[in-house]
C-alpha cells in the first residue's frame, strides 16, 4: 500500500517537473531568456511558489533540466542507431562468410 502512494507522489513530482519545464520553453518561445522571471514560469505551469522551489532552484536550474533532457533523448536516439549500423554490420559480414564458404 505504501508503494502505491510512493509511485502516485513520483508521478507527480514528474507532471509538475514536466509543467515547469514546459512552462519555461513556452515563455523563451515568446520573450527573452533573461526576461523571464520565476513569476511568469509559475503563473505559466501553472503552480506556486513553494512547489516551483521545492523542484528548481532557479530558473537557470529549469533550464538546465531541459538541456539534460534534450541531451538524453540525443544520446538515446543516438545509441539506437548506432545498434541497428551494428546490427547490419554484423548481418552482411554474416552472409559475406557464408558467400565464402560457398565459393
Amino acid at each position: 500500500m505504501v508503494r502505491v502512494v510512493s509511485m502516485k507522489k513520483d508521478s507527480r513530482i514528474g507532471k509538475t517537473d514536466r509543467d515547469i519545464k514546459r512552462a519555461m520553453l513556452e515563455l523563451i518561445r515568446r520573450e527573452a531568456y533573461s526576461q523571464i522571471r520565476i513569476e511568469q514560469i509559475m503563473q505559466e505551469a501553472p503552480v506556486t511558489k513553494m512547489t516551483f522551489y521545492k523542484h528548481f532552484a532557479s530558473k537557470d536550474d529549469v533550464l538546465e533540466s531541459i538541456r539534460e533532457d534534450m541531451l538524453g533523448e540525443m544520446r538515446d536516439r543516438l545509441n539506437v542507431i548506432s545498434d541497428k549500423s551494428l546490427s547490419q554490420a554484423r548481418e552482411q559480414r554474416t552472409i559475406a562468410k557464408k558467400k565464402k564458404t560457398r565459393a
